[in-house]
């Protein structure tokens, strides 16, 4: 059963709602667009479960020539740290949503998973498309490249790691089976996993240990 707990924020500050992490009982950030302009967007904090809200624009980034700019995932490693990304612009903070600053990762990331304050893993797509790994220490502000998966793996798009060593992502073969790739030391390298041949996709993976993921 689901309770409603939460006074959500104020329509006349922050629009279109997206992404939602709770990073402890009581703190929550949520992204969405800045009513005035669809390409600016605000983070909605707060620190009393939903009590009271306050609002703070991210930095601007250009995209009056993407009209596919879409937003994406917000992850938080910690009460504080917090990094967001879009189509075209990647975003980290350091002080629980509060101030932003604009990172740009190599990659175009689609998915982030965030298992501490200062670990961040990102799966994107290169310039070539292929899917591609990148790893930041210090919480979405610098990141450096690391494994690019074969194209004979097809394409990955979802991924979550359990804790700040243990990664999985999620995709599909070339010939349209699921794929699974784990990752024991944080990002930095990965291994392919076999799943039953049954499995025509897998959507979505959620891990609530380092070893435990359904």
């Amino acid at each position: 059963t689901w309770t409603a707990t939460l006074t959500p924020p104020s329509y006349s500050q922050v629009d279109d709602l997206s992404s939602l992490v709770c990073p402890s009982t009581t703190d929550c950030v949520i992204i969405g667009e800045a009513p005035t302009d669809p390409y600016d967007f605000v983070s909605a904090l707060t620190t009393d479960g939903g009590s009271t809200w306050q609002y703070h624009t991210l930095p601007s980034i250009s995209a009056s020539n993407n009209p596919d700019y879409e937003q994406k995932q917000l992850a938080c490693g910690s009460t504080t740290s917090c990094v967001y990304d879009t189509e075209f612009g990647d975003w980290y903070s350091a002080d629980g949503g509060i101030t932003w600053a604009i990172s740009t990762p190599s990659a175009d990331i689609d998915s982030v998973s965030c298992p501490s304050a200062t670990s961040c893993v990102g799966l994107g797509t290169s310039q070539t498309y292929a899917s591609v790994f990148e790893t930041s220490t210090d919480g979405g502000d610098t990141w450096t490249p690391g494994y690019s998966v074969p194209s004979t793996n097809g394409g990955f798009s979802h991924l979550v790691c359990g804790s700040a060593t243990s990664c999985v992502a999620l995709g599909s073969s070339s010939t349209g089976g699921a794929e699974v790739l784990t990752s024991p030391n944080g990002g930095s390298s990965w291994a392919l996993s076999t799943l039953p041949a049954s499995l025509a996709g897998v959507p979505a993976v959620t891990c609530a240990s380092p070893t435990e993921c359904f």
